[in-house]
């Protein structure tokens, strides 16, 4: 079957296929539908998985790694309590970052509840896409701005990831 065709996307098997392969990325194991990375259950996340997929790496990172490295933020208790339930019963998406690839700074983040919900599971790695991200002064970006960041396919490089600026 030929999983990469519209008709067959949704197909149950070539959704299994993807899962394990995404899985396989964490060094999960696949139970059911789900993708056992530790205590996290991953879905397909087949937006993130699927997006730009050439410009990505895989990384596992402690719940607190990632809250250092992205902004600070009050937590709802609610949400948090709902992120836990799904966490440890159904299935969650992977956590992503947009990193520069020169400067090993993070750029943009998706997760921060879901990481806090992890860490107070006592979760000890999750799973992060970071999508590689260059700085280029030549492109004109938004507003006659000079330059852009761009999907990079170079090698992330990086002992450590630079936090991301706080917002203001």
């Amino acid at each position: 079957m030929d999983c990469d065709s519209y008709e067959n996307y949704n197909q149950y098997k070539c959704q299994a296929n993807r899962l394990k392969e995404h899985c396989d990325k964490f060094k999960g194991v696949v139970d059911g539908n789900k993708c056992k990375i530790g205590n996290f259950n991953l879905s397909r996340s087949d937006h993130v998985f699927e997006y730009k997929k050439e410009f990505q790496e895989h990384i596992l990172i402690s719940p607190q790694e990632f809250l250092d490295i992205t902004p600070s933020t009050d937590f709802r208790k609610e949400n948090i309590e709902e992120l836990k339930d799904k966490i440890k019963n159904k299935e969650m998406d992977v956590l992503f970052l947009d990193v520069d690839v020169q400067k090993c700074k993070v750029l943009d983040h998706e997760g921060r509840n879901r990481a806090k919900a992890s860490q107070e599971l006592g979760i000890d790695k999750i799973p992060v896409v970071i999508f590689k991200k260059e700085f280029n002064e030549k492109v004109t970006g938004l507003f006659g701005t000079k330059g852009l960041y761009l999907f990079s396919d170079k090698s992330l490089n990086c002992d450590k990831l630079n936090k991301q600026k706080e917002n203001s």
